[in-house]
């Protein structure tokens, strides 16, 4: 049941960040690994590695609130702990967001982070993982990415919102998004790149997982018709890949 789970898990991991890929739109996953496959205080971890952070500041109240997840992120060793941290690079300065804590519904890592001020001059993030030593300084880097920021600001009343009344206007840091067709062809070369390098025998478990995976998708109601649809042509798609790295 343990292999079981740790080829889903990989599986999963290679559908969302393929599902930003065949959408068009800017990643999710922004946050990309630094360890290079090396070991790192006892673990090493998987090459699909990564994750995602978004952050709103709050122009009148000056709350400024961070989101992040994980993906395919392994436990530390012992009572190491994985800590985020918020950069900024010029003056450089930094400030911690947190120990990262597990879910334990989902298993995955996650962080949230709220402060009262300003924090949107630090566009770079850190994910560390650190010994219990006390040292409050940063240690071993696991990834790091920009963080994705959205400014919200009092401003002009929309026509659909109620007279007298001004709601809060989004302004979007990140460029217009772009959606594209739903193809194989748009993804199908970056899952190929990513999967090249990956064991005979992992793709060959990948491989043997599909059709159950696919089928637990296929009775998910929670899932809406377009997302069951693109998962479902990305589970195809990899093992079309899977199929033609091994022959």
């Amino acid at each position: 049941m343990k292999k079981l789970s740790i080829s889903i898990g990989l599986i999963i991991a290679i559908v969302f960040s393929g599902a930003s890929v065949i959408a068009g739109k800017k990643q999710l996953l922004n946050l990309k690994d630094v360890t290079g496959g090396q070991e790192v205080r006892g673990v090493v971890h998987d090459r699909l590695v990564n994750g995602g952070v978004k952050a709103v500041y709050e122009q009148d109240t000056q709350k400024y609130s961070l989101t992040a997840e994980f993906v395919a992120l392994k436990d530390p060793v012992g009572d190491d702990f994985y800590e985020g941290w918020l950069v900024r690079p010029e003056p450089f300065d930094f400030v911690s967001t947190g120990k990262v804590e597990k879910d334990p519904t989902r298993k995955v890592y996650l962080q949230e982070f709220n402060d009262i001020k300003d924090l949107s001059e630090y566009t770079q993030y850190v994910l560390t993982v650190e010994p219990n030593d006390g040292d409050p300084a940063p240690a071993d880097h696991i990834l790091e990415g920009q963080v994705r920021l959205r400014t919200l600001s009092v401003g002009k009343t929309p026509k659909w919102s109620k007279i007298g009344i001004k709601t809060p206007v989004v302004k979007n840091t990140t460029k217009p998004k772009v959606t594209k067709s739903l193809s194989r062809d748009g993804f199908y070369g970056p899952l190929k790149a990513r999967l090249e390098n990956v064991s005979v025998s992992r793709l060959e478990k990948l491989q043997s997982q599909i059709p159950a995976v696919q089928a637990r998708f296929q009775s998910n109601a929670s899932l809406s018709p377009e997302k069951r649809e693109r998962i479902l042509v990305i589970l195809a798609t990899v093992s079309e890949v899977i199929d033609d790295i091994l022959k």
